[in-house]
């Protein structure tokens, strides 16, 4: 009976810990996606405000004229 109890009670350890290690693979995979995402975002956040000073940089060069009739086309 003993061994019996043993062994019902390792079983229900060993569940809670699988449940357990399957809670912490979601939560890591999340971390990673969020991670990504923060990453992604600095990597654009980076770009676009690089790509607006080169804007910048060609409109302080090449002024740009009243061409307000090639709004009306």
């Amino acid at each position: 009976m003993n061994e019996m109890m043993d062994a019902t009670k390792t079983s229900k350890v060993m569940t809670e810990f699988a449940r357990q290690n399957e809670y912490m693979n979601v939560k890591e995979d999340l971390l990673d996606d969020a991670l990504m995402d923060a990453v992604s975002l600095a990597v654009r956040a980076r770009f676009e405000k690089r790509e607006i000073k080169e804007v910048q940089w060609i409109l302080l060069r090449h002024p740009v004229h009243d061409d307000s009739n090639l709004l009306s086309e």
